[in-house]
């Protein structure tokens, strides 16, 4: 092979090491790169880019070294990828004897002080965590003595953010914070497919670049959130000191949330707790499951308010002591008592009382979302100290949706 190819190829070999770990790539040659010459075809060396499914043909030996410059430009001009990156480090550890054992997660936390747990979790998420040349896909797995591990971290580059004139219920504002009640229908922060419509693109129209970053480019200000469909009140950090403020009282469960939902039936005992743990479904990564072992802890304490007609529905008010994704809506399917209008963790065919009229119980089973409502929220002011309290009123359609229900009672 001519001596400019194989110099050629020698680039290319170091650039797969690095590229491919930062962009996810496989490569699938149906040749080896050793046998390759100045005249081959290259139709068929491909190289797909796992988290956007694109697919790159090189088609000669200059488009090979080409290969980063091409995946940077279609991520940047075309967004093909959610979240694309760029190399900037990566690390090799071996395994010492008294590190056998640990989790994965932790022994690599461990040796990389300065990436958090979640960060570790995240880029074994992305595969850009390799043990003895095999890519990691459980993070609780063991490690052992002289196991070799390779982590490339990314510099992950987000979309940026833009502000939008989307109105916003805001029931308290001063300097430090505001609290927002939130309306159905929006979404809190960006992700895939929404990056300009959402909370945080209004807190940025509202308040300017004023707001806390603590919560990443994508959440300025955002300590807490609620589901898309969810009513009600959510607190606002308007600089770090206070995100940094509000965030602890979450941790430490001194900030205090109270929720209303409609579920099916009555739940048995009428009171109690909720303790079961939470983790994402592998057959739909979308919603969420309960486990018996692993997972994360979730507890819910619930109180039934009012029951309804025949014990078919009842109003009841929920306390989260931890704040899973979807932890209510979760909870209640668990106990078969789902929540009046969850498409996501319920069915419409559900029994109502004898002698309902069609239309009411149309209106019932095709109530357009959960039922769920952010009522109350209290927590120390983030400067001052001082307690304060906020109570939101049922929003329309779910004023609407007990009305209904209780009408039934007649």
């Amino acid at each position: 092979m001519p001596k400019k190819i194989n110099e050629t190829l020698s680039s290319w070999k170091i650039i797969s090491l690095k590229f491919f770990a930062s962009f996810n790539l496989i490569s699938p040659p149906t040749h080896s790169l050793d046998e390759l010459d100045e005249n081959d075809d290259f139709n068929d060396l491909v190289f797909l880019c796992k988290p956007c499914e694109t697919a790159i043909t090189v088609n000669n030996i200059a488009a090979i070294s080409n290969i980063p410059n091409i995946l940077t430009t279609r991520a940047q001009n075309f967004k093909l990828c959610s979240s694309p990156i760029a190399m900037t480090e990566s690390h090799i550890l071996t395994v010492k004897e008294e590190e056998s054992g640990l989790r994965i997660d932790k022994f690599l936390s461990t040796r990389i002080p300065e990436l958090s747990r979640s960060r570790i979790q995240a880029l074994i998420k992305q595969g850009a965590v390799s043990q003895n040349g095999q890519n990691v896909t459980d993070r609780s797995a063991s490690v052992k003595q002289d196991d070799k591990f390779i982590i490339q971290i990314p510099e992950i580059k987000e979309p940026e953010m833009v502000a939008a004139d989307i109105p916003l219920n805001i029931v308290f504002e001063d300097d430090h914070m505001l609290v927002v009640n939130k309306q159905a229908g929006l979404i809190v922060h960006p992700g895939a497919g929404n990056y300009d419509s959402t909370m945080a693109n209004a807190l940025l129209h509202h308040c300017g670049d004023t707001l806390s970053g603590i919560g990443g480019v994508q959440r300025p200000g955002i300590v807490h959130r609620l589901d898309k469909d969810t009513t009600g009140l959510m607190v606002v950090a308007k600089h770090d000191a206070a995100h940094q403020s509000l965030s602890e009282q979450i941790q430490s469960r001194t900030l205090k949330r109270v929720y209303r939902t409609i579920v099916w039936g009555l739940p048995s005992p009428a009171f109690g707790k909720i303790d079961a743990n939470i983790v994402r479904n592998n057959k739909d990564r979308k919603k969420m499951v309960v486990v018996e072992s692993g997972g994360r802890h979730a507890i819910t304490h619930y109180k039934v308010l009012e029951v309804f007609k025949d014990t078919f529905a009842s109003l009841v008010e929920c306390k989260l002591e931890t704040g899973r994704t979807h932890q209510i809506r979760v909870h209640f399917q668990h106990i078969k008592h789902h929540l009046m209008g969850d498409s996501t963790y319920g069915t419409k065919n559900k029994p109502m009382p004898q002698g309902t009229p069609e239309d009411i119980k149309k209106f019932l089973r095709n109530f357009p979302r959960q039922a769920l409502h952010s009522q109350y929220i209290s927590f120390e002011h983030p400067k001052t100290g001082e307690i304060m309290e906020f109570t939101a009123d049922y929003p329309a359609d779910f004023q609407e949706l007990l009305s209904k229900i209780r009408g039934l009672q007649k």
